[in-house]
């Protein structure tokens, strides 16, 4: 499967470009994983997502992704990073609600791991909220015995 026409897959950078993605990025990651809150948290929350994201794109820490639609709009988000040479973090997965169940959220998890194999991780970790389980399961993740963080072994050619 791949993405539906007119849909791409973006990977952001820190240029003045993309700051508007970066935001539309962290916003739907804020509301969509943290959930419902009030409007003067959101902002707060927002704002501080975006200096995180920020600062780990200059320090070149973190790969964010987002799906844009036709109109430019952000409709769907992942990240990752290296965590050591053998292993990569998943975070922020999220699809906005009127988006869901069209395949993105899948399309950007293959992506985030052809980019985590090229970069020498051999596996990836996650933590899912609860609702998002089945989906990862869906996607080949478990959670090993008495671990915390949920993880999907990656096929080395």
């Amino acid at each position: 499967m791949s993405l539906p026409e007119g849909l791409k897959i973006k990977t952001l950078t820190s240029s003045d470009e993309d700051r508007p993605f970066i935001e539309a990025a962290a916003t739907l990651s804020v509301a969509e994983i943290d959930g419902p809150m009030p409007p003067e948290i959101l902002r707060f929350a927002v704002r501080h997502k975006v200096r995180v994201i920020a600062g780990h794109l200059a320090a070149k820490e973190l790969e964010p992704l987002v799906v844009i639609n036709q109109e430019g709009d952000v409709v769907a988000t992942a990240s990752f990073a290296m965590l050591d040479k053998n292993e990569a973090g998943l975070m922020d997965v999220a699809t906005r609600e009127d988006w869901r169940d069209r395949g993105l959220g899948r399309e950007l998890m293959k992506d985030i791991e052809t980019k985590a194999r090229d970069a020498g991780a051999t596996r990836i970790v996650g933590d899912p909220r609860r609702s998002a389980i089945g989906f990862y399961q869906k996607q080949g993740w478990y959670l090993p015995s008495r671990q915390r963080l949920w993880r999907k072994d990656l096929d080395i050619d």
